[in-house]
């Protein structure tokens, strides 16, 4: 019953409404100043929460603490910074040695090309004379230079034939810290029945293994022996049509993307709304 009954406002609660109006349209206003007044602490008092005597005050600048407030961004780009040196991007690639001589001297010229600029660190190596295995770290637009160098390489100069990729990752912790090439003789290892990219992703995982068991120095003649593969598995890898060419990896993820849809065929141009 008591929640039934009409509220009456009295006469003088009526008057005050404009006014209580005013005062909070002051403090819109002088919130949209985006300034905070805070009063000083006495110095000289023992209690951290008393005013100072005067009761005067200190303006505190909301914008300019906004400003200078750390994002998220600002943190990554910092950790970014101080990985600068111990992140990069990894390629790993095989190829079959051309009908001219030269493969080991192309990469010995393009090492000491770019290392002079960027930190380049891996393992080139000769397997057997006929097959090449490369496993490079380097910077992400170096990289892709040296996937152009390796199309030249192929149609043009003929030191090397069915480059195939066989992993390029960005954003990893670098496992070489040095970069050398090496001929290599291995003993024949048949391939059996394995998938390409099982067969693979097991070459790159041991290419690892090994830089991570070489630490600083250039890998031994026994880590050779223990985790390179042999020809005849690189050469199931290389003439396989599972894995992208260099010119094939640039066109799928780093060239513009070009399309075109069903409706730009017709004319004329169907409404994209039917009403």
């Amino acid at each position: 019953r008591q929640l039934n009954k009409p509220v009456h406002m009295s006469a003088k609660r009526r008057d005050d409404a404009p006014a209580q109006r005013k005062a909070r349209g002051h403090r819109n206003a002088k919130n949209a100043d985006m300034k905070l007044t805070v009063k000083n602490k006495d110095p000289r008092s023992k209690s951290n929460g008393a005013a100072s005597p005067d009761g005067e005050g200190r303006e505190v600048d909301l914008k300019a603490m906004e400003s200078s407030r750390v994002s998220l961004l600002d943190v990554a780009k910092e950790i970014a910074q101080k990985r600068a040196h111990t992140r990069t991007t990894r390629l790993v690639y095989t190829a079959t040695r051309g009908t001219n001589d030269g493969i080991e001297e192309f990469h010995g010229d393009w090492f000491k090309k770019n290392s002079k600029i960027h930190d380049v660190t891996g393992l080139a190596t000769l397997i057997s004379g006929t097959m090449f295995l490369h496993i490079v770290e380097a910077p992400t637009k170096i990289l892709l230079g040296l996937l152009k160098d390796l199309i030249v390489a192929e149609e043009k100069k003929l030191t090397m034939k069915n480059v195939k990729i066989m992993a390029f990752t960005e954003e990893v912790s670098r496992i070489y810290r040095t970069w050398t090439c090496e001929s290599v003789a291995m003993d024949p290892d048949d391939a059996g029945d394995v998938e390409i990219l099982t067969l693979s992703w097991g070459i790159c995982k041991d290419m690892l293994k090994m830089g991570i068991d070489a630490k600083a120095a250039t890998p031994t003649k026994a880590m050779f022996q223990k985790y390179l593969p042999s020809t005849q598995k690189l050469v199931k890898v290389s003439s396989s049509n599972d894995l992208c060419t260099p010119s094939e990896y640039l066109k799928i993820f780093h060239s513009t993307v070009d399309f075109t849809m069903d409706s730009e065929k017709h004319w004329p141009a169907m409404d994209l709304v039917a009403f």
